[in-house]
């Protein structure tokens, strides 16, 4: 990374590229944005010739039976989302056969002494804390570059995406991973960002979307009468809850010392290394062989924490917002927030400004 700006270079061949090219830069002159924008549009082109309609993969004799049943609860989640009045218009119409790896390779990126998140801007979308790529190999320059820059950086993995209405998102195979809840919730949480996103306000998008997707996907599983997946998910759910105290209590460990003006840097740097290894250690919530366990194994620098906390951390103020609102409807629930949020709103603001009403 120069200066903020990114390499571009392609790798397809270009036997894969005549219609990738006509995608890449029609997405350029819509949105104007970077090389990457272009490059990663250009692999959404490529990748996109490959896509069938998901009705022909169904009645294929040739699909695979667990795919051609996944893509049948994907169907049945759309029409549910449809008919809740969530925008799934052109959505999950086509199936792209990507061998079960990940939809995208995330990068993201924050100082190592303070919990701020490198960004980056594009129109429409605003800023963002996170980039996506098709090929693992351009994340891992871009990650590489960062952090020889300093950063603390994380790479997590992507098992789904959404263009925000903008273009016709297919189903990728790494998309049909677990069971009904998880197609729900992971579907739902899509279509929300496909109905409401505030620009410039990742935080409030993706812990929105997490909200209003696991109630929609709990609600899916109750109109199909599926009650031991409910069960699974809700506990799946008490256990998650679990690692989300547990991040709150390094990341406010972390703020108090990276907020001491009378610590150096350096010895910030080598206190936040024994508190990191400190509550990985002793105040874990997880043994071993439980589900979560295996994410002791993560490097839980900033970047890492900065990510999990732009999903999960306002989950609770999202549920007593919606209690203040006295509403069992999600999609006018998403309504009211779409209409008072800005790029600078925090969830605690609509939290005071909806509950102050309320009481």
């Amino acid at each position: 990374m120069d200066n903020g700006t990114l390499k571009c270079s392609f790798r397809d061949s270009p036997k894969e590229q005549t219609w990738a090219k006509l995608f890449a830069l029609t997405l350029f002159w819509l949105l104007l944005p970077s090389c990457y924008s272009t490059q990663q549009a250009w692999y959404q082109g490529q990748r996109l010739l490959f896509r069938d309609n998901v009705d022909d993969v169904i009645t294929n004799p040739t699909t695979d039976q667990a795919i051609r049943q996944k893509l049948n609860v994907v169907a049945d989640i759309v029409k549910f989302a449809q008919n809740l009045g969530l925008n799934a218009e052109d959505a999950y119409q086509h199936y792209v056969d990507t061998k079960n790896g990940p939809v995208s390779f995330l990068v993201q990126a924050s100082h190592p002494d303070k919990f701020e998140s490198v960004t980056w801007w594009f129109p429409f979308v605003g800023s963002v804390p996170y980039l996506g790529f098709f090929h693992q190999d351009d994340r891992e320059e871009l990650a590489n570059e960062l952090m020889d820059e300093g950063y603390d950086v994380a790479r997590p993995s992507a098992q789904a995406f959404s263009s925000l209405g903008w273009f016709e998102d297919p189903i990728y195979t790494g998309m049909l991973r677990g069971s009904d809840g998880d197609l729900a919730e992971l579907f739902l949480h899509e279509l929300v960002h496909r109905t409401v996103w505030i620009s410039g306000n990742a935080r409030m998008n993706e812990s929105l979307a997490e909200f209003v997707g696991r109630r929609l996907a709990l609600k899916y599983l109750n109109e199909r009468k599926l009650p031991e997946e409910i069960v699974r998910l809700k506990a799946y759910h008490s256990a998650h809850q679990q690692l989300i105290e547990w991040v709150k209590s390094l990341r406010s460990e972390l703020e108090n010392l990276y907020g001491d003006e009378q610590v150096s840097r350096d010895e910030k740097l080598r206190r936040k290394a024994q508190i990191i290894q400190e509550h990985k250690l002793h105040k874990w919530p997880f043994l071993d062989g439980q589900p979560l366990h295996q994410l002791q194994k993560r490097d839980w620098n900033n970047a890492w924490i900065q990510g999990f906390s732009l999903y999960y951390e306002d989950l609770d103020e999202w549920e007593k917002i919606f209690h203040c609102l006295k509403t069992k409807d999600e999609i006018a629930f998403l309504k009211k927030v779409e209409q008072s949020a800005t790029n600078k709103t925090k969830v605690s603001d609509l939290r005071q400004s909806f509950c102050a009403v309320s009481s």
